[in-house]
């Protein structure tokens, strides 16, 4: 029943019923008053037609009668009749070939005889209930009549006849308005409410990735008309931005991975929310800097792509230990790398987790050493750690990246630049963290370039009372050996 009630709900039926209502209202209104007027004339036609076959009658028995041939006389006997001849009849007035009022009964006419004289023969009175007609001398009468009429049954007839019409208005207005609505429901009406849903759906069901809008009615119908050619419309429109959104939204996902790929989540979504310059103050973190040693003499060897290739192989098995250990990789420049520890989420251990993974980048150098047989060159890695405060960021205007500054940064920078192949170069700040966990031996004092002498200790690996962190493999024995002829004093810690 909802279903069936729908189209005679919405505004739309409603503003067409009342059109197709109004419209037929309109025309019977312009039928209805002509024929009022045209039925008003007919009784008064008939109303006539009787009276004169009355007035003809009433002459015949004046003629029958001598004693009535005189219009006196004949007043006075209708004037005394109990019985009204005519029930139409409420007054009489005669007068004689002069003109001269000579007798009335009941209610006198308002139609002189001078009107009469002059043509007139019927006039209604002045608050419509009576009307008033004559009928000049003629060969049975030697005088004039004018006869006064009751109006009211005609006004009776006249209000039945409305009311038999008003009926088959109200009829003909229903019938056709209910009939044009099943139509005009059945034919636009449905479908519009059906397009006005799929309006309101569509918002939703175009952000799905995994539907082309095959709920939507406009996908399950086809018309050949001008409603089907704005459905048809309606289809393609919701097809084009449906994959429009969808490639905005792929290419949206591919900007926020290289996003990702070149800033941290927590700084790409600040620059997202349009906060720039970011910059913050970290009181503890620990920088990681690790160089591939002569690399730039093992790119004379091997063409660009090969070079481009075994660098991308390195630095994404770096990435993956990054990953692992909960790092942020900063940067790469060259063939040096850089990696952090507690910065921009703070880490429960970051000093832990830079060793370790330090140790793990030791062992993946030597798990890619080229064959023995292989006329490649070696390759070696320095790695230098140190921890302190840093200050973290995003500056400029175009290429962004985020970076480290701080002492802690050139101290770590200088413990790489400063340290030997295949060793890990640590601060006495790391050592003192880490000296119950981690096996370290004390290289000594040496100079380090803006800082002055510095005691710096290698870190060799992990003490065997302690586990690897993370479940990350340590083997001890796939450490590289420490190369002979170090410089500087090296005595156990």
């Amino acid at each position: 029943m909802k279903r069936l009630l729908q189209p005679f709900q919405a505004r739309l039926s409603r503003t067409v019923a009342l059109g197709v209502l109004f419209s037929i209202v309109t025309i019977e209104a312009v039928i209805l008053i002509p024929s009022y007027w045209r039925r008003e004339r007919e009784l008064i036609d008939y109303m006539q037609r009787i009276s004169t076959a009355k007035v003809v009658t009433l002459a015949r028995w004046s003629q029958a009668a001598p004693e009535f041939q005189d219009p006196v006389r004949l007043a006075q006997r209708l004037a005394n009749q109990t019985d009204d001849p005519i029930s139409l009849w409420k007054g009489l007035a005669f007068y004689d070939q002069s003109g001269r009022l000579v007798a009335t009964v009941g209610e006198k006419p308002e139609l002189t005889i001078t009107a009469v004289a002059a043509g007139r023969r019927e006039q209604l009175s002045r608050d419509q209930q009576r009307l008033d007609l004559a009928w000049p001398p003629d060969a049975r009468r030697n005088y004039t009549l004018v006869v006064r009429h009751d109006m009211n049954p005609v006004y009776a007839e006249l209000r039945a006849f409305i009311f038999r019409i008003l009926g088959l208005v109200v009829l003909i207005s229903v019938f056709a308005t209910g009939v044009t609505m099943v139509v005009l429901s059945r034919v636009a009406i449905v479908p519009i409410l059906q397009m006005r849903d799929d309006l309101r759906r569509a918002a939703d069901l175009i952000s799905r990735e995994d539907t082309s809008g095959e709920m939507l009615y406009a996908c399950q119908v086809d018309r050949p008309d001008e409603l089907g050619e704005v459905i048809t419309a309606f289809r393609h429109m919701y097809n084009r931005i449906h994959q429009e959104i969808l490639e905005r939204r792929r290419a949206e996902r591919e900007s926020e991975s290289l996003l990702l790929n070149i800033l941290p989540p927590a700084i790409a979504e600040r620059l997202k929310r349009g906060e720039h310059p970011i910059a913050e103050r970290f009181e503890q973190a620990t920088v990681l800097f690790a160089d591939l040693v002569d690399f730039t003499g093992l790119a004379a060897h091997i063409t660009p792509g090969e070079l481009v290739q075994q660098l991308n192989h390195i630095f994404s098995t770096f990435d993956a230990l990054a990953d692992t250990y909960g790092l942020e990789k900063i940067k790469t420049i060259g063939d040096a790398y850089m990696v952090v520890g507690g910065v921009p989420d703070p880490h429960p251990d970051c000093v832990t987790a830079v060793a370790e993974m330090a140790l793990a980048m030791q062992r993946a150098i030597v798990a890619y050493q080229p064959a023995a047989d292989s006329t490649q060159h070696p390759f070696s890695i320095r790695i230098g750690i140190h921890t302190g405060p840093v200050v973290g960021g995003v500056i400029g205007i175009r290429k962004f990246i985020y970076d480290l500054w701080g002492d802690t940064v050139n101290t770590a920078s200088r413990m790489e630049s400063h340290g030997m192949p295949g060793q890990i170069q640590v601060t006495e700040a790391v050592y003192q963290t880490l000296r119950d966990r981690f096996q370290f031996e004390r290289r000594g004092e040496i100079a380090i370039k803006g800082k002055g002498t510095m005691t710096t200790y290698w870190l060799l690996d992990r003490l065997a009372t302690n586990g690897p962190m993370n479940g990350a493999a340590a083997n001890p024995a796939a450490h590289p050996p420490i190369a002979s002829g170090l410089s500087g004093n090296r005595q156990p810690s």
